[in-house]
């Protein structure tokens, strides 16, 4: 089925139009969302937070509890989604995703004492227990506030992937360049602590060792940092190359630069 259109007042060349290419035009270029009604900004909301706030690491609880609290707001107003997600046909990705998930948090189910206690490395746990009172049901995990911890860390990336994963292609383009964005304010912003030293070190009370003129940004760990740089980075050159602007161009070099020597 066609249908003729006219490109212009001063053009009147009829062009074709099939039904097909109207589907594929309306999904490269969906209606525009108010940002309070728009998936991506939600999410770049939350990556926003998450660079602010989720650096830490198990030292700093009420700051990664921002974060967490702020990817549960996001899970609520996109609930619809996760449904689909889960409850569509399985595949490799969304076993991978529930895996991921599921790996931290089965480790904290009690177990019977004689399964946990069979386990390798539990020897010197079951005699301990059995001398104060006798064995009892425990979990798979030997730090059970460490596996916790990586539990619930697990928040963020479940909500950025699942809701994520379900965008349209431009508004997914849009949110990586966001978050590489972000990546090069926070190399930006760690800069100040190379520069001046005890300046800029967010998290200088929970670091045991001298990190002074050591590139953190927005983070405690150095590793921790290197690892956001080249996340950022995979997200700039992931997004597409052509019809872009001279100015684009310059912008996405720059940015690429930067990133690199955060990571190096």
């Amino acid at each position: 089925m066609t249908r003729t259109v006219h490109k212009s007042t001063a053009d009147a060349k009829p062009v074709a139009i099939s039904g097909a290419e109207r589907s594929s035009a309306y999904e490269m270029s969906p209606p525009v969302v108010k940002p309070l009604h728009d998936p991506a900004w939600h999410l770049a909301g939350l990556v926003a937070i998450t660079f602010a706030f989720g650096g830490g690491g198990v030292g700093a609880g009420a700051a990664n509890l921002v974060a967490q609290l702020c990817a549960l707001l996001v899970m609520a107003l996109h609930r619809q989604a996760f449904a689909r997600f889960f409850l569509r046909k399985p595949d490799a990705f969304t076993v991978l995703v529930a895996a991921s998930v599921l790996l931290p948090v089965l480790q904290l189910v009690p177990l019977p004492p004689a399964l946990w206690s069979a386990l390798p490395g539990r020897d010197m746990v079951a005699v301990s227990l059995e001398k104060s009172g006798g064995l009892g049901w425990y979990p798979l995990s030997l730090d059970t506030a460490s596996t916790l911890t990586a539990a619930i860390g697990t928040l963020v990336p479940l909500v950025l992937v699942v809701v994520g994963s379900q965008l349209a292609p431009p508004r997914l383009y849009w949110l990586a360049k966001v978050v590489a964005g972000l990546g090069v304010a926070t190399m930006l912003f760690g800069t100040m602590h190379v520069l001046k030293p005890g300046f800029g070190n967010l998290y200088s009370t929970l670091n045991s060792e001298n990190l002074d003129s050591v590139m953190l940004g927005t983070l405690a760990d150095r590793n921790a940092c290197a690892l956001l740089f080249g996340g950022c980075l995979m997200f700039l050159i992931a997004l597409p190359q052509a019809h872009l602007a001279p100015w684009a161009i310059l912008s996405r070099i720059f940015g690429a630069v930067l990133l690199l020597v955060g990571v190096s």
